[in-house]
Order: C-alpha cells, then structure tokens, then sequence
C-alpha cells in the first residue's frame, strides 16, 4: 500500500498513576495502517513491561477514535497488518478504549482488541464489510460475537449497519455510556478501577478467561486474510468503494 496520502501516524504513551493512557493519531479520520498497528504494539509492550502499570487506556486524538483502514488511497497487506494486531492483542494488561466519532470496519476491530469500551451517545460503530464487498477482517469473527454473541454479530455482518452509541450499549458492544466531553476521564476512571486491584490475580484472571484466545484469532485471521485478498480482485468490491465514496447503495455483479 502506498502511503504517500495517509498523515504519518503518531503515538503517545503516558503514566497517569498505574494507568497507561496511549493516544494515537492518523488525521482526521484516524485510519489505521500497519505503521501505526506497530507504533501502538509497541506502546503496549512497553507498558507491559512497566510494573507500577496495571492496566491501559487505548484513546485517540480528534473526531474519530479510527475510520477503518483508507481503502481509496490504498490498500493494506491483510497478513502484515494482522501480524502487528496479533500483537495487541497478545497484551497481558486489561484495556480500556475511550471510543468517540466513528469506529468502522477495522476501527471497530482495534475497538475489540480492549477489554472494555466507553463510549458516547454521539459515537458510531459498525462492522460495514459487505457495504464495500470485502471480507470482515481484524478477527473480527472472532471478537465480535464473543462480545455481543453470534446472532447479534451476524446481524452486523450481513446488514453492515451503523449503531449510534446508545445502541451499542443497549447490545453491550459498548460497557458504559457517556457524554463525550467525559470520554476520557470515564475510560480512566474504569481503569482505575481495575488497577486499585491486586495486579497478579487480575492479569492471571484475565489470562484464564482468555485461554486459548491467541490461537483461535491466528487462525481466523489466516482465513479472513486470504478471503479479503480473493474479493479484493472482484469488481463488486471496486464498486463497494465507489458506492461508499458516493454515499449510495452497491450496485452488485456477483463478479
């Protein structure tokens, strides 16, 4: 993927008490590329290894907390980009994401890859895949019905709807409801909340509720990587990007 169009990502790292609060930023819209999967994999790993941390806010700078990836400019290679998400989501540490404006497509992956997500009645989420005439990526096949169970997931899926977030929560998508202007400050109350606790049970805890997680997100990200490169060459995902530029539905060949 070129690219020469994308703002060059940013990602900032700060201790507030036993809280790690990592912010990125990508321009406006904040779409996600492997360089900045990478630059916040290695933040994570960083407050991974940092002991008076106990758990991670995951927030973003502007309207957007992450758009998806920017499939007009460009496209990712789905195995790479995969590579570093493996990373995230091989974190030990509970997180928390402060999601504002739009997370869509892969944004809502990045999204999934916290234990919690805070969001606000303005925030909008939505797995729109088939919109474009792609595959669902991200192992979101995965992580989206684990959080909101397999019919409400394939719901999702097939209608690529868009929740407001009051309707993310009333699904549990999202884990609590605020004013956007209280985005930040409830994602770190949340984790504070985690990190007052004794930090060897929670991690160990967590651990055990995700036994077996990485192995399972490995292999559907193998199988949605190689489904994602067979639609890439079809003309109805050409036209899915036009019609989403255009704000209009698909008009589908089945080619």
């Amino acid at each position: 993927m070129s690219t020469a169009n994308l703002a060059a990502p940013v990602v900032r790292w700060e201790r507030q008490g036993r809280i790690a609060r990592i912010e990125f930023s990508s321009g406006s819209r904040n779409h996600f590329s492997t360089p900045l999967l990478a630059q916040l994999a290695d933040a994570f790993e960083q407050a991974e290894r940092e002991p008076e941390v106990n758990a991670i806010v995951l927030c973003s700078r502007g309207r957007n907390f992450c758009a998806g990836a920017d499939l007009v400019d460009g496209q990712e290679e789905p195995a790479t980009l995969y590579a570093e998400a493996m990373r995230l989501f091989a974190i030990r540490k509970p997180i928390v994401a402060a999601v504002q404006g739009a997370a869509i497509g892969g944004g809502l992956g990045l999204a999934l890859v916290a234990d919690f997500r805070i969001v606000a009645p303005s925030s909008r989420l939505s797995a729109n895949f088939v919109k474009l005439g792609i595959h669902p990526g991200f192992a979101m096949t995965y992580t989206l019905p684990r959080v909101v169970g397999p019919q409400r997931a394939a719901e999702l899926f097939y209608t690529g709807r868009r929740l407001t977030g009051k309707e993310a929560h009333a699904i549990q998508l999202a884990d609590r409801i605020v004013a956007e202007d209280q985005l930040l400050d409830a994602a770190l109350e949340f984790a504070c909340a985690i990190a007052e606790n004794a930090p060897l049970a929670v991690e160990a805890t967590r651990s055990t509720l995700r036994m077996g997680l990485l192995e399972a997100l490995k292999s559907r990200t193998e199988h949605e990587a190689a489904e994602q490169l067979r639609l890439r060459t079809t003309a109805d995902f050409a036209e899915g990007i036009r019609a989403v530029t255009e704000r209009r539905p698909g008009n589908w060949m089945r080619a």
